[in-house]
Order: structure tokens, then sequence, then C-alpha cells
């Protein structure tokens, strides 16, 4: 059951709303709100824009009910600041994205910008009804070091300072390296896998190229991913974060209401090649139940014939509003991102890259040479055993 908040930020995150979905709307105003705690919401779960353009669009004297109902003015005022800021810095981080396109162009380096500016222009026609806090590019994984080190020639800098071996490490090891400018509003990840090795398979740079579109921005057109490619990275993103924020879900329905010809049939396919159907499938779940997202029969009925996705689906609106980044529970995310894969080998692959993968902890723990890199998986086994011990000691005393 949700709450009067839970239910008017679910029924605010909507591309767009039809004559009865803001009688609904109006239905939730009446049922007395906290607002504080919707403002809490909206703000973790990154559609305050939108609960302020359906708040502002929904004038009083429009309610079919008997007595009209509004928010506070304090709480439209707040949302009125916050949107703003939203627009402004979603129109700096556009404008450092043209810049970096075009400085890319000229040093003949590909690169394929996602999620943020492109996302919202694709999915929700503009930069005001999306916030994004950083820059996505993808570059190929032969050219990594010279889109670094042009970065590097553009003012910006490892979001942390990394030793020469923990460079090394997180080339081979990682998907992406995040860099800061002097402004602390400008951060890029800048990746050479679209999605880390161990949550499954990522397209290759040059497919995802060879399927781009282009989308104008600023005069200038920059390359993103194709429709298919974006709707399928969109569902392994939110269920490698556990769907644990209402604007996961959001982005996504909007792509499938904006208008964009998704070709149902090749998104299938590709996404059972790649061992991602239930992934895919869970994700426009989600969105159908949630957000009201229009399927065609062909996925209606593989959801259908997925038994698994019912529970899946009850876990995620379990854990939705828990306002946390993860779900509780020691085991609890390994456990659903083990359920999301279709194939038996994948969840194999996702326990062993779980456990030899270093991080920073790791490099902590024994600082290799970059020549001895690849020693690193035998390395977080070993922190990892060295540290249960040391609980199982604190345990015990």
């Amino acid at each position: 059951m949700l709450t009067p908040e839970q239910d008017l930020i679910l029924r605010c995150a909507r591309s767009h709303l039809n004559p009865g979905e803001r009688d609904t709307v109006h239905k939730a105003l009446c049922a007395d709100p906290d607002w504080h705690a919707v403002l809490q919401m909206a703000a973790w779960h990154g559609t305050l824009p939108l609960l302020y353009d359906y708040l502002y669009e929904i004038a009083p004297e429009d309610t079919p009910l008997d007595r009209p109902v509004s928010p506070p003015a304090e709480v439209m005022n707040q949302l009125g600041i916050d949107s703003r800021v939203t627009v402004q810095e979603n129109l700096y981080q556009t404008g450092q994205l043209i810049r970096l396109l075009r400085r890319f162009e000229e040093c003949g380096i590909r690169i394929l910008p996602f999620k943020g500016p492109t996302l919202a222009l694709l999915a929700f026609g503009g930069l005001s009804r999306r916030p994004f806090c950083d820059l996505d590019l993808l570059v190929e994984p032969s050219r990594v070091f010279e889109a670094r080190d042009l970065l590097f020639e553009m003012g910006y800098r490892y979001e942390m300072p990394l030793s020469a071996s923990e460079e090394a490490a997180y080339r081979r090891y990682h998907y992406h390296l995040r860099f800061v400018s002097e402004n602390p509003a400008s951060l890029i990840e800048l990746h050479w896998r679209a999605t880390p090795a161990y949550f499954g398979p990522s397209p290759r740079f040059t497919e995802l190229w060879d399927r781009r579109q282009l989308v104008p921005m600023g005069g200038v057109l920059s390359p993103t991913f194709g429709d298919e490619d974006l709707a399928l990275y969109l569902c392994a993103h939110g269920a490698r974060h556990w769907w644990n924020r209402v604007g996961y879900i959001s982005s996504l329905s909007a792509l499938i209401e904006s208008g964009s010809i998704l070709d149902w049939p090749l998104l299938l396919h590709r996404a059972t090649d790649m061992g991602l159907r239930r992934v895919l499938l869970l994700g426009l779940m989600l969105a159908r139940d949630l957000l009201g997202a229009a399927l065609p029969s062909l996925i209606n009925e593989a959801i259908r014939s997925d038994g698994a996705l019912p529970q899946l689906e009850t876990r995620v609106r379990g854990w939705l509003f828990m306002g946390e980044p993860t779900p509780t529970g020691l085991l609890t995310g390994p456990r659903f991102h083990l359920a999301v894969r279709d194939r038996f080998i994948d969840r194999l692959a996702y326990l062993f890259r779980s456990v030899v993968t270093p991080t920073a902890a790791d490099w902590s723990f024994v600082s290799l040479p970059p020549t001895l890199v690849d020693l690193y998986f035998i390395v977080r086994p070993a922190r990892l055993l060295n540290d249960a011990v040391r609980w199982l000691i604190d345990a015990w005393n």
C-alpha cells in the first residue's frame, strides 16, 4: 500500500498526464500529503522538475472534486527554485558537452555521449524535466588514454589522485574513470564499457557507433545510442542499481512514450542474445505497471511468460521508497542481481567477477607496480578473507 506521498510521486513521474490521470493527481492532493516528505522523496528520486511541472499545470479551478486543492505556496515556491536550479545546471552541463564534442572531433577521437543531455532531449523533449549531474562519454577502449590526455589538456583532472598502478588497475578491471575541473559542477565519467563487466556483456563500441543516432543540441549534432541500445542500457542501469529511484523508471517510460520508433522484436532479440532478456522485461514491466507506459502485445506476452518477474517486481516495489542507495540486508542486492540474470553461466560469471574484481580498498591493502596489476585478482579474495577473519575475531572478543 502506497502512502499519499509515494502515490503523488509516482503519479507525477510520468512523461505526460491525460485527463484521467490529472483527476488522480487531484485525488492524491486531497489526501493531504506531508509536503516536506514529498519534497525529500522527489529530490531523492530525481523527479522534482516533473512534480513542479504537473502541480503548476493543474490549476485548482480545473479540479472535478467538490473542493479545489493545491499545494501550499511555500511548497510551490521551493519547487520553482529547485526547478530553475536544475535548468541552470543542465544548461551548463550541455554547454560543456558541446565544447567536448567539438574538441574531440578536432582530435579525431570518436565519443558517444549517453544519459545526460541526450537522454533528456530524446525522452523528455527538452533539458528542464530530467536532472543530471555529470556527463557520461563512451570512447573506444584503444583510445582511453588519448581521451584522458585530452581531458587533462582541457583542464580536467582525476576526481581522486591515482598512482600509476591504480590507473592501470582501473583500466584493466573497471569500466570508467571520473574527472572533475575547477568548477565543482563539471563531472565527467569516461567509459570504455557502457556497463561494468561483472554485470554482464556490453556491446562493443563499434557496434554502438554503427547504430548511433544524432541529437540536435546547441548548433551541433551529438551522437548517442540508438533507441534500442538506449532502452536496453536504461534497463541494465536500473537493474544494476536495484531500480531504487523512480527517476530510472521515469526516464525509461518517457523514452517509450516519446514517439521514438522502437523496433520491439529487434530489442527483445538483442536482449535475449546478450542474456539480458529478464533485465529488459523487468524494466519494461515497471514502466508499464508503475507509470502507465504502453507496451506492445509482443512485450506483454513475453512478460507474462516469465514466471520470475512478478516476484522481482514485488521486491523492487518493496525497496523503491526506502530512500537508501542499496537494499537493506547483506546479500539482498547480490541476490537480486543473480535473479535478474537469464542464464546460469551469467550467474556464475557475476559471482566470480564480484569476488575477484579489485576495488580501491584492495589497492590500499597492497600496492603493486603497474607491471603486476593482473595480480590484483588474487589480492581481493585475500583481503576479503582477511576482513572476514578480523570481523570474527572482533565478534569473539
